[in-house]
């Protein structure tokens, strides 16, 4: 019997948090989970005890092409045989009895695509990250794919998978799932932990990773032109034009180096300075603003509001 829920799980070098993920999974019979390592290193992965479970529908799967999380999760899809996808990420896990009472919900209610709240774990601290009232804006602003059930035979039939890029892969699925599948309902009772890591590609700040990010906003305007979808900005922005709404996230990914206290002030506009170089965006717009954050933020002691 086919399952009706896959849970696609990328990983690469994090055996152990991947375990702890895996045995928060109820064990049910309408359940299979797919592990695609992206080429993991043997130093940091023992593949002859490669983490698993002998009571669920565990399959595994291991390109050495090393593409990132985007492919990982493509190759999921293309071997995914339930009719709806959950995806997490292998250092988060699931909150085990309330996943157990999610798909059972789903089961009786048989929606297509549901957008759930979760839980933030940093610092051993645990928040409910909030849901925005507007399903396409969970999607467009959120982005993450473990934030929703997907309804496998609309994926298929619009065509839709992961950018293949290091940072930001998610952004278009969640993009083009908004913007082209509909009938997207609630569910309010979290069942999924994101934990914050200071070495994740998520937290992890450098040009490499702010230029690819920028570049992906970029691409997601030009999909929203392109469907005809003006996208509203996000709170405390009052511009108009997309195109600045994608500056002024550039902006933040560089404020978020300020706010980590990791640069002087000056090392700090070097790193700007480098961003504009080798992305080919003005260094003018917003400078006062820039100046105006930084000086408050340094002035302050480092307690500027985020």
């Amino acid at each position: 019997m086919n399952p009706r829920f896959s849970i696609i799980i990328p990983h690469k070098d994090v055996p152990q948090l991947l375990q702890r993920c895996l045995d928060s999974i109820p064990v049910r019979d309408d359940v299979e989970v797919i592990v695609v390592d992206d080429n993991s290193s043997p130093d940091r992965v023992d593949f002859e005890h490669f983490p698993t479970r002998t009571d669920i529908a565990v399959r595994h799967f291991f390109p050495k092409e090393g593409r990132g999380a985007g492919y990982a999760r493509n190759i999921g899809l293309d071997h995914a045989r339930g009719e709806w996808v959950l995806f997490a990420d292998a250092d988060d896990y699931y909150i085990t009895d309330a996943l157990n009472e999610f798909l059972e919900y789903v089961i009786n209610d048989n929606p297509r695509f549901v957008i759930f709240s979760a839980f933030k774990e940093e610092n051993g601290e645990m928040n409910i990250i909030p849901l925005l009232s507007d399903a396409r804006s969970n999607l467009f602003h959120l982005c993450a794919p473990w934030k929703c059930l997907y309804y496998l035979p609309s994926i298929k039939q619009y065509n839709i998978w992961f950018e293949e890029v290091k940072y930001g892969n998610d952004v278009f699925f969640s993009t083009k799932v908004g913007l082209l599948c509909g009938d997207f309902q609630f569910y309010y009772t979290p069942f999924y932990v994101y934990c914050i890591r200071s070495n994740s590609l998520t937290t992890t700040i450098s040009v490499e990773n702010v230029i690819c990010r920028f570049n992906v906003c970029l691409r997601q305007v030009k999909l929203h032109k392109k469907h005809h979808y003006k996208l509203e900005p996000q709170p405390l922005m009052n511009l108009d034009e997309v195109a600045l709404i994608n500056y002024w996230l550039f902006l933040r990914c560089l404020l978020k180096v300020a706010f980590s206290r990791v640069f002087s002030p000056n090392e700090f506009r070097q790193f700007y300075l480098a961003i504009c170089k080798e992305s080919g965006i003005s260094k003018y717009p917003f400078k006062s603003m820039i100046v105006n954050r930084l000086k408050y933020h340094f002035a302050s002691g480092g307690q500027a509001k985020r």
